[in-house]
C-alpha cells in the first residue's frame, strides 16, 4: 500500500531524481516532466501536453 510514509521511496524506485522535497521525472516521448512536491504534498504535471502515457 502507498502512504505518506513510503511515497518518497516509491519515487526513487520509479526512476524520479530529486532533491530534498522535489523530485522530477523526464517524459522523452511527450517533453514533459512530473514532479512530486512533498512539502507542498502536490503533483505538479503539464496539463498542456495531455495525459501522459
Amino acid at each position: 500500500m502507498i502512504t505518506k510514509d513510503n511515497f518518497k521511496d516509491l519515487q526513487q524506485i520509479l526512476g524520479f531524481s530529486g532533491k530534498g522535497d522535489m523530485f522530477t521525472k523526464k517524459f522523452k516521448e511527450t517533453d514533459a516532466y512530473l514532479k512530486v512536491d512533498f512539502k507542498a504534498e502536490k503533483l505538479i504535471y503539464p496539463e498542456d501536453k495531455g495525459s501522459l502515457q
